[in-house]
């Protein structure tokens, strides 16, 4: 199990006038809450575009994306068949329990999904695997 990464709001507006830079952050107008669901992983109504030629008030990575919740299992059984032979079956899984994982949250004030998970990790993998020893 991991905590999200720490990430922090642009603007994605050159009011700057750097000449198409948009690393400026936005400002924090409320309170950052966290809905935590795939259409709104963060409060979008706390953030608003800076006026022009300032500097946005929200910090650096003051926003928390997704963590991972992650259970991975393995199994095998070994048969002996002689002193210097034997099988073994190995079954193995990644994500057991199937459990969404987003992550990708869009951290771009102008964009059309700001604030909204667009990614999620592998769904549950199996892997069966055996192989003989002698």
């Amino acid at each position: 199990m991991e905590s999200g990464s720490p990430f922090f709001i642009s603007n994605g507006v050159d009011n700057l006038g750097f000449g198409g830079a948009t690393g400026n952050r936005a400002n924090i107008v409320g309170s950052i809450s966290y809905p935590k669901t795939r259409f709104e992983w963060f409060n979008t109504a706390a953030f608003a575009q800076p006026a022009a030629l300032q500097w946005g008030t929200a910090a650096r990575n003051d926003v928390v994306g997704p963590g991972t919740n992650n259970w991975n299992l393995a199994m095998y059984k070994s048969f002996q068949f002689t002193e210097r032979a034997r099988f073994e079956f190995r079954g193995e899984t990644f994500n057991t329990f199937n459990h969404t994982q987003l992550s990708c949250v869009q951290a771009t004030l102008t964009s059309g999904n700001f604030g909204q998970a667009t990614c999620t990790q592998p769904q549950r993998i199996f892997e069966l695997g055996a192989k003989l020893l002698f």
